[in-house]
């Protein structure tokens, strides 16, 4: 097993414990990334430390690392602590009723990521003023990332700093890895083909707007919220479009040769000796990572064109 270096509430531990799990899982499309650690305590020294949730844990092993994580469960059975972390502090998964009325779209981020104690950052996502934004008795994680899908955007959060990333400009990044599939990998391919949505068209009240991408079937889809205007209603088409359309094409590899560079929302390069018609650049939608079994499991979507 890899040497795995163990940052507990800001101390390095790793010398003192004894890692005999570490799953580290992160996304692309906004669901929260999240770790899955357990310790040996045979000698009870979790024990006398006391880990609860609110505390803060980080893994690391060559070049993967997970970033601050926000324990969230402890657990204790069979001689060993297992905790469950999370990329976001509690307080982003607490419902929260609300509205806002002429606010920008990065004011949001910021308003909600400095209420969890995190900093914001953003890329390649344009600063929309709504007329009214409503916040509906959700998590804000959820909220803010299905307002992002919306511009075609996602959230991503990853030591201590909540970000906004228009998914376009995941597909400008160069590639973090490149990864050979050689013949006899356990890997899946899945391509949906004419089922994937050729247009959507939003209404909004009375406004509505359509985007068309394709030649598959079109799709309308209510929402409840308020557009300033047909043209906000045909963006927002466009940003679902792309949310339905994200993973019309994915390879999925599992227990894969550990790539620590490879993490969801970054490119990856892929030669597929048995499919060589995958070749090319992908967009991790999920990774995770087995510090232990050092291994790598991923999810990688080919690149949507033009929206």
């Amino acid at each position: 097993m890899a040497d795995i270096e163990i940052t507990y509430n800001g101390v390095d531990v790793s010398d003192e414990v004894e890692v005999a799990r570490c799953v580290h899982q992160t996304h692309a499309w906004g669901a929260a990334d999240w770790l899955d650690i357990e310790f040996a305590d045979s000698d009870a020294l979790w024990d006398a430390w006391g880990p609860a949730a609110g505390d803060v844990v980080s893994a690391a092993c060559g070049t993967a690392s997970t970033g601050a994580m926000h324990v969230r469960r402890v657990a204790r059975r069979d001689g060993r602590v297992a905790m469950r972390a999370y990329a976001m502090p509690a307080a982003m998964f607490e419902p929260r009723l609300r509205s806002w009325d002429s606010v920008r779209l990065l004011q949001l981020v910021a308003q909600l990521a400095g209420e969890c104690g995190m900093a914001w950052a953003a890329a390649g996502v344009a600063d929309r003023r709504y007329g009214q934004v409503d916040q509906p008795n959700v998590a804000s994680s959820a909220f803010l990332a299905r307002r992002l899908s919306l511009e075609g955007a996602s959230l991503m959060a990853f030591g201590g700093r909540l970000t906004a990333v228009s998914c376009s400009s995941m597909q400008e990044l160069s590639p973090s890895v490149a990864l050979v599939v050689e013949s006899g990998s356990d890997y899946e391919t899945r391509d949906i083909g004419p089922a994937a949505w050729g247009a959507c068209t939003v209404r909004c009240g009375r406004h509505s707007g359509t985007f068309r991408a394709g030649e598959g079937p079109g799709r309308t889809v209510e929402l409840p919220y308020a557009a300033t205007g047909d043209a906000e209603a045909a963006r927002w088409a466009a940003g679902l479009l792309r949310r339905a359309n994200r993973e019309a094409r994915t390879m999925t590899l599992r227990d894969a040769p550990f790539s620590g560079r490879l993490t969801g929302g970054c490119t990856a390069r892929i030669e597929c000796e048995d499919a060589p018609s995958w070749d090319g650049v992908h967009v991790a939608a999920m990774v995770r990572h087995d510090y232990v079994a050092e291994s790598t499991t991923a999810r990688l979507s080919r690149f949507l064109e033009g929206y």
